[in-house]
């Protein structure tokens, strides 16, 4: 049995999201999945939690569990370098610190709640040496295991390639990141809109709200960002100063606004949906995406 999530494109048969439950897919559905997946469609796969111990991954758990790891470099392990998404800028901060702060919120000397992200964590070294009973965990919940084991899933491209080839980095990562309960518009605790070469799977301790656009929509979307980049704003409405690549440089994030000049004027819109806990979502390479928390 699957659900679905309406994507309305006028003239278009891709208007559904694939999204069949952990339990149903431990049973089969990689054909199915495959049939989406060849057409360049994300997928959501539901309650994969189900699958798992239950291991919490609250902040102050993976602070604890990340102070157990002492035979590592004490630098990363007392300070991590995280990014102020309202000012778009990094700041090296005590993990301690944002640990706690993700806990009690944050409020800067302006008013504004203070947004900090850790992008790619750990930076510096792998999951497994860092936390490897959260990573058991997040193996445990990985559904389509042919793809998605990253030590033998034999439809993964990068556990075939020769042991003496640099393999890419396959994590994997975390983003933790503060938020806010109302879209803020300039800033947020976002992921800008950008894309990944390669495939990935995302899941969440909370929810996020997702934007996938279609590989066939790329050359329309960049042409709405360049032609209106200098409408976008970072904190105290900085504009954007420079842009090489539009998609690539990760400079932008598209409002419901901008979401909706997009459709009006190019005829583009996303496949826009909520990921709750227990989701998890799949996004082919080459599918530009946006994500806030």
């Amino acid at each position: 049995m699957k659900e679905c999530w309406k994507r309305v494109v006028q003239n278009s048969s891709d208007n559904y999201i694939y999204c069949p439950n952990a339990r149903d897919v431990q049973n089969g559905a990689l054909d199915h999945f495959q049939e989406h997946w060849l057409k360049g469609e994300p997928v959501i796969v539901r309650d994969v939690l189900e699958l798992t111990s239950g291991l919490s991954w609250e902040p102050m758990v993976m602070w604890r569990a990340l102070r157990e790891k002492k035979d590592k470099s004490e630098h990363e392990r007392l300070s991590v370098t995280a990014l102020e998404c309202l000012a778009w800028s990094e700041v090296e901060i005590n993990t301690s610190f944002f640990f706690n702060g993700y806990s009690r919120g944050a409020v800067g000397p302006d008013g504004l709640p203070v947004l900090l992200k850790l992008k790619d964590w750990p930076q510096h070294s792998s999951f497994e040496d860092r936390l490897p009973r959260h990573l058991a965990e997040f193996i445990s919940a990985l559904p389509f295991r042919e793809y998605t084991d990253h030590k033998s899933g034999p439809l993964n491209l990068a556990v075939k390639l020769p042991k003496k080839v640099i393999k890419p980095d396959l994590g994997p990562k975390t983003y933790i990141a503060y938020g806010v309960a109302q879209e803020l518009g300039v800033g947020d605790s976002v992921t800008k809109i950008h894309c990944d070469m390669s495939d990935a799977g995302n899941q969440t301790g909370g929810g996020a709200l997702w934007d996938i656009f279609r590989r066939e929509d790329v050359s329309k979307l960049q042409e709405y960002l360049i032609k209106h980049s200098e409408e976008f704003r970072h904190y105290n409405y900085e504009p954007v100063k420079q842009v090489i690549h539009p998609i690539h440089d990760q400079c932008f994030y598209l409002t419901n606004e901008h979401k909706r000049k997009l459709k009006e004027e190019y005829g583009v819109e996303p496949w826009t949906f909520e990921q709750k806990l227990g989701d998890a979502v799949f996004i082919p390479a080459g599918c530009p995406h946006q994500s806030c928390i």
